[in-house]
């Protein structure tokens, strides 16, 4: 089978010290099954904010994927912007050019829902080539920008989120099959969709790979961090790890880590926050963290530091604003730290909050007070994040190892490619 993966947005394999994201995991399996995969991307690193190739370019890799990155952007200054719009537009129009001089058909195109420009270019494409697409649901967008917008904006944006939900509308209308990270997604998608699930329809977890980082690379990594957090980072107190974008999603919520800061502290309970990533939000949440000793900022760091982190944290922190996507949604963040071992404090609710209690493998915080409660109580009782983190491990290893999810991701495709025009028809 060949199979044509559309996600301008992710790392590569090419990328220096890069992590697998939910594209990359697939393509991994895929060609574990005997599979070929081309997967469409760009030439922009939107993870660093870095220009990868000035030009197109074509990249065959062993066993058996072909990048074919298209260049339509030198940098982009915000993840919610005009000039990222326009790119997304310019995205699509390149694509479907670009397919037109490939002879090498595929047997199936599998497109991540953002963005709706793509998944409609990868609808119409596979249209004209007659084989099925498979939009893969991972964000209510444009759903979602309302709550992003000030209500001025959205006023200004109404025309372009109409304009979105038609091409999304569209988009669905015209494809085979829908998957998506959880059944929520799911549910949602298909609203846009106009029809009830079928068999064709599934819902995959985003899932995380179990690192294999040799030794002599987790000593260099520890050596980085004694120097980007002081070689006292790891002794006399407990860290507290979030390892993600920095962005409004954590910003709207970074009030409650000031106050959990500031109570910890007055009680001599020694404890690092500690946050690993950059964003857009990441300058004005250093800012606000100004004199905050105990609140650490590591930047962009390789994935052997990362492990490093993990491996000195005592818990895991989602500090996220409690939106209705994220509350419907398991992000590859929970899955790194069910991964590590590491109990979970949850600002959300939703989903990510029931897996927790469920599994008591976490707990939910409602603000800073609360949330200093809770790490008070870990911190004095270390046997409960104890068995809270053999818990997390477990519960990884049982549903969200990814090379379980997306072995099944890969088969689950394969029974859709060899759907026959009929079906292909009837499904849409």
């Amino acid at each position: 089978m060949h199979v044509w993966l559309v996600k301008f947005e992710e790392t590569l394999p090419i990328d220096r010290n890069q992590r697998p994201y939910r594209m990359g995991m697939l393509a991994e399996a895929l060609q574990a099954a005997g599979h070929r995969v081309t997967w469409w991307t760009s030439t922009y690193n939107y993870v660093d904010a870095s220009l990868r190739f000035p030009s197109d370019q074509t990249i065959t890799l062993p066993p058996a994927l072909t990048l074919r990155l298209l260049h339509t952007v030198d940098s982009i200054s915000k993840a919610v912007s005009i000039g990222r719009i326009t790119n997304n537009f310019r995205q699509a129009r390149r694509f479907v050019s670009a397919t037109r001089q490939i002879a090498d058909r595929p047997d199936i195109i599998v497109c991540a829902m953002p963005s709706p420009e793509l998944a409609s270019a990868s609808a119409s494409i596979g249209r004209r080539l007659g084989v099925p697409v498979v939009i893969d649901a991972r964000d209510m967008w444009p759903d979602v920008l309302v709550d992003l917008l000030t209500p001025a904006k959205r006023i200004l944006a109404a025309p372009y989120i109409a304009y979105i939900r038609h091409l999304v509308r569209s988009s669905c209308q015209r494809a085979t099959a829908f998957t998506a990270i959880t059944d929520p997604f799911l549910d949602w998608i298909l609203k846009y969709a106009s029809r009830p699930r079928n068999e064709l329809d599934a819902a995959f977890p985003i899932g995380f790979p179990d690192p294999e980082i040799v030794q002599t690379n987790l000593d260099t990594a520890a050596a980085k961090l004694d120097q980007l957090l002081g070689p006292c980072w790891h002794a006399n107190a407990s860290n507290i790890v979030f390892m993600g974008r920095l962005n409004k999603t954590v910003a709207a919520t970074f009030d409650h880590i000031l106050q959990a800061d500031q109570l910890l502290s007055s009680r001599n309970i020694p404890v690092n926050f500690i946050f690993a990533g950059t964003g857009d939000n990441a300058d004005e949440l250093r800012q606000r963290a100004s004199g905050r000793t105990r609140i650490l900022f590591t930047g962009h760091i390789d994935p052997a530091s990362l492990e490093v982190l993990k491996s000195h944290a005592f818990a895991a922190l989602l500090p996220i604003m409690r939106r209705q996507d994220y509350q419907i949604s398991l992000s590859n963040k929970i899955f790194e730290y069910l991964g590590a071992g590491l109990p979970i404090l949850s600002h959300l609710t939703g989903l990510p909050g029931q897996l927790l209690e469920e599994k008591k493998c976490g707990w939910v915080y409602d603000d800073g007070a609360q949330l200093a409660v809770l790490i008070a109580k870990i911190t004095k009782e270390p046997t409960l994040a104890a068995e809270a983190g053999r818990r997390s491990r477990e519960v990884f290893l049982t549903r969200f190892e990814a090379k379980k999810v997306y072995s099944d991701f890969s088969s689950h495709l394969a029974r859709i490619a060899q759907c026959t025009p009929n079906h292909i028809a009837s499904s849409r």
